[in-house]
């Protein structure tokens, strides 16, 4: 009987020193258990549950909902009897994080700043996927997700980025050939398209102080890429709506493309992090801080309200 309950709270310990590296390998050699003995140890405390307690996808070491409240009850003692796995020959040291961005903003402005931090971290790998959308689980082998909604799939941590500022953009021989907008209104006349957010709803909102104007319009093009926007503007063909200041900034300074009804304010485009809660390894949140303190130095990025 001692046996078994040594055997418990191994295995106890095991789950909780595996949620903490986030991988089955660093947390059994925290332990000194060799692969079959972790195995044996981990399949005992899930038949034990009677549910699912984790997954192990491409070599991360993930929670389920019941895993997730094991973890918070068992963390606390469990911590006490291991400590942090140390460099081996057999493993090189390093941490890992995967990290899943949208595709137009992770590839433009967060993948340099991700690369950025982990220059900073020698020690570090991170796997930088592009992602087309927010709603996707977290848990899919990703330790932070970045997303412009909000995030429902799971019970995470939000931490807001900022917002991208949008404006309305078009190379100068459009305007010169069919005119400039004076007023939100005027976009009826023009061929616009934009991020399928802006256009698929059938109107534009645009604000100046405290005036509001809605304007019914509907673009025959959507199009889900920012960048697609931009591309389709400096061809000439029409005009693009909220594309990001940041991408147009170099084709406005050169003159490639003019900011259209600058006098007036778009929706900004929201920026948020959400990772796990309880066992998201400090790399990660220090990676977090980083990119809240770089996106609130960015003059292109507004404070979430």
């Amino acid at each position: 009987m001692k046996e078994d309950a040594g055997k418990r709270l191994l295995a106890r310990v095991l789950f909780c020193a595996c949620a903490e590296a986030r991988s089955l390998t660093k947390g059994r050699k925290t332990l000194g258990l060799h692969a079959e003995e972790a195995e044996t140890l981990l399949n005992a405390l899930t038949r034990e549950a009677a549910e699912p307690l984790f997954r192990v996808t491409n070599g991360v070491f993930t929670l389920t909902e019941a895993g997730i409240q094991r973890f918070r009850k068992w963390k606390e003692p469990a911590s006490s009897l291991y400590q942090a796995d140390p460099v081996s020959e057999e493993e090189p040291g390093y941490e890992s994080l995967a990290v899943s961005v949208p595709t137009t903003t992770g590839a433009t402005l967060l993948s340099p700043l991700i690369v950025r931090f982990a220059e900073s971290r020698p020690g570090l790998r991170i796997d930088i996927r592009l992602t087309h959308g927010t709603y996707h689980p977290l848990w899919e082998g990703v330790d932070l997700r970045v997303g412009h909604g909000e995030y429902f799939m799971e019970d995470v941590e939000t931490h807001p980025l900022g917002a991208l500022t949008r404006i309305c953009v078009a190379a100068p021989e459009y305007l010169e050939a069919n005119g400039t907008p004076e007023n939100p209104e005027d976009l009826e006349r023009h061929l616009f398209f934009g991020p399928k957010d802006a256009v698929d709803p059938g109107f534009l909102t645009f604000t100046r102080g405290k005036s509001v104007r809605r304007v019914q319009a509907e673009s025959r093009v959507s199009l889900r890429s920012h960048l697609s926007a931009l591309f389709c503007a400096l061809s000439g063909e029409g005009i693009g709506v909220l594309v990001p200041a940041y991408l147009a900034a170099p084709y406005l300074d050169s003159g490639n493309l003019v900011h259209v009804l600058p006098q007036w304010h778009s929706l900004p485009l929201p920026l948020r992090a959400f990772i796990a809660k309880e066992t998201a390894p400090g790399v990660l949140r220090d990676l977090v801080r980083f990119l809240e303190e770089a996106c609130r130095q960015n003059p292109f990025i507004e404070p979430i309200e």
